[in-house]
């Protein structure tokens, strides 16, 4: 008897995450969602491909080099 259902992912998605945003972020996250047709979900892993790959903005970088390092962590 032949196999039933859905074939299998060459790339599943099994990992589950959990994480909290505040307003303005899920604005910004809905609109980009609206304006591209995608869903959140695949938002936030173009979002992690663009910062893996060195396509994400420096200014984010140059931000945390600024901070200062708790005394705690030295």
């Amino acid at each position: 008897m032949a196999k039933v259902g859905r074939p299998k992912s060459d790339n599943p998605k099994a990992d589950k995450f959990s994480f909290r945003l505040n307003a303005q972020t899920v604005n910004a996250l809905d609109e980009y969602c609206e304006k591209f047709s995608v869903s959140r979900s695949e938002a936030i892993r173009l979002g992690i491909e663009a910062l893996t790959s060195g396509k994400a903005p420096k200014a984010q970088e140059e931000k945390r080099e600024k901070r200062d390092m708790p005394s705690f962590l030295l």
